[in-house]
């Protein structure tokens, strides 16, 4: 980047943050959008070209002077259609009621064939735990309303959420129980053991017994259309011991599986480069039309119990686990340089090339979060882009999935596919064969209207390949992982197509301590030092999906009761 155009890049934004400091910031949408900083723990959903965020906490910008996590009561969407300083446009509904509670640390299931989500999960940050209700928002009337269910259920924390899009139902592995899940809770936090499965045919709760006995969260779980009925694959996290109540870090080379046509559980060992552990981490999962590989990628998180090592607790990594060879795959950073750790974020999958990975908290750094695209940060998932950059600005019109060379290599095949690994490389499958091997075929569901109390969808005879659908239609959250977009534009001037972070690197010596606020709405803040001293706090994924209008699901990192701050 040439120096004009560096000096004429930091003169603009240094304008934007006098004006921005100019003044007193509000709490309500509007002024969440004027003085945004940072935004963490809080739960996203794709749905009808729109990525809604809901609950969570947020920060003001200038952080040094106002280092409070505020609650967000608003829900908020960006608008997949449109795009504003290369990233999609942040847009605000009609204001949440007061009745709907905005909790942190929960999740949102999407149901694409009603054009709703469900609000399940998380706690209550402000104020005494309410009983338990399903709230539901209905996309094209803008409105919530609370719907009756069958079966029994609570709210509970920090789980590891997913979708079986197709068959409607939503999933919710572990999550804790504690004073701010449950009025009248009187002992210590509880992490559960149960898998939470939410049927949006019949609103009806079931709770079955997980892997094993340890209550578990804060880790990630998704979905991918393998075996029959489709595959839940989780990781990461803790697990709490149900004797002594301690909790400790589940090794990253433990993958779970459950299969859901049997409701058969398996844990399978992984090679490659593995991730240290890691809790509060987002990702999501793609793959290539002929489904012979499934690569999650997973970004940042947070290491278990706030161990600090080398001068951080959190991670600015992105890794792919690509199944069914089981390898994992350090994809960024490929060398060493500036980082910027953060945790508590989410992972959005689109169309199955592009990964929104929105917010999260800086342990390292107390800057702003990109406050011009609202912390919101675009990887591409198939490096099919002429610089091969792993983050790019965000562009709704953008080509298939491509299989990247790092997981070809592990693989084989070519970027459209055709993987020749079938099983897990240099390890025993403790899973049944057949488990990747069966096509999956899963019946469709067709729309109907819905009600409070009436069923939300019916099925039809027809079976789903989970088609990514037009482009415009195919979108997915996935929650979980996260870091720095690439391009942008800035009062009609473009930067040239690079990333964010490469973006910093070039304008790093150019810019001055004076000039902190500046590099922040650059990309480069970070969350308030006093974030989660004693508390750990991460948005667990909402699970990985493809439907035909969302091509991976919301997933959310965890997030704890004492967040003080929020990063880039």
């Amino acid at each position: 980047m040439a120096n004009g155009q560096i000096f004429f890049l930091v003169t603009v934004l240094s304008m934007l943050t006098c004006n921005l400091l100019a003044e007193p910031f509000s709490e309500d949408a509007q002024g969440q959008l004027q003085d945004f900083c940072r935004r963490f723990s809080h739960r996203t959903a794709i749905i009808s070209n729109r990525l809604y965020i809901d609950g969570g906490f947020v920060n003001f910008n200038p952080l040094d002077q106002n280092p409070t996590n505020y609650t967000n009561t608003d829900l908020f969407y960006a608008d997949l259609l449109n795009t504003t300083e290369g990233m999609p446009t942040m847009m605000v509904p009609p204001k949440k009621n007061a009745t709907v509670p905005s909790v942190a640390g929960g999740t949102l299931w999407v149901d694409w064939a009603n054009n709703v989500f469900y609000a399940f999960g998380g706690y209550f940050p402000d104020s005494s735990p309410l009983p338990f209700v399903t709230w539901l928002y209905n996309v094209a009337q803008e409105s919530w309303t609370s719907v009756s269910t069958r079966g029994n259920s609570t709210y509970v924390a920090y789980g590891m959420a997913a979708i079986a899009a197709d068959a409607g139902v939503g999933y919710y592995l572990g999550g804790y129980h504690d004073n701010q899940t449950q009025n009248g809770w009187s002992t210590n936090r509880l992490y559960t053991s149960n898998l939470v499965a939410f049927d949006m045919n019949t609103r009806t709760y079931t709770n079955t017994s997980g892997p094993d006995d340890q209550g578990r969260g804060e880790g990630l779980s998704v979905f991918i259309p393998a075996s029959t009925s489709g595959l839940l694959i989780f990781f990461g996290g803790v697990v709490q011991d149900p004797s002594t109540g301690e909790t400790s870090g589940v090794s990253m080379a433990e993958i779970g599986i459950y299969d859901i046509a049997t409701s058969q559980w398996y844990i399978q060992n992984t090679t490659g480069e593995v991730p240290e552990q890691r809790t509060r981490f987002c990702g999501g999962a793609t793959w290539p039309e002929d489904k012979s590989s499934f690569n999650i990628y997973i970004y940042g998180g947070l290491r278990p119990n706030g161990v600090n090592i080398n001068g951080s607790t959190a991670f600015d990594d992105l890794y792919i686990l690509t199944l069914p060879a089981f390898v994992w795959i350090k994809w960024y950073p490929i060398s060493p340089g500036t980082s910027y750790p953060h945790h508590s974020l989410t992972c959005d999958v689109i169309n199955g090339t592009q990964m929104i990975v929105m917010g999260g908290t800086f342990p390292n750094s107390s800057q702003c979060d990109v406050p011009m695209v609202y912390g919101m940060h675009n990887a591409n998932l198939g490096q099919n882009n002429p610089e091969n950059a792993e983050w790019i600005t965000f562009t709704l019109n953008f080509p298939p999935y491509t299989v990247p060379p790092a997981i070809i290599s592990v693989v084989g095949g070519t970027s459209k596919g055709g993987a020749n690994v079938t099983q897990p490389v240099n390890s025993s499958a403790s899973y049944d064969y057949y488990l990747f091997q069966r096509p999956y075929k899963v019946t469709t569901r067709s729309p109907t209207p819905t009600t409070s109390s009436s069923p939300a969808a019916s099925t039809s005879a027809s079976t789903s390949n989970l088609s990514r659908g037009a482009l415009v239609g195919a979108i997915v959250g996935a929650v979980i992982g996260g870091i720095l977009l690439g391009l942008a534009a800035l009062g009609g001037f473009v930067l040239p197509q690079k990333s964010w972070r490469k973006l910093q690197a070039d304008t790093q010596q150019e810019v001055t301590e004076q000039d902190k606020m500046v590099d922040d709405r650059k990309g480069k803040g970070t969350g308030a030092a006093a974030e989660l001293e004693a508390e750990q706090m991460a948005e667990l994924p909402n699970g990985q999906q493809d439907a035909r209008e969302l091509w991976s699901a919301p997933v959310e990192l965890p997030a704890d009761t004492d967040e003080t701050s929020h990063g880039p």
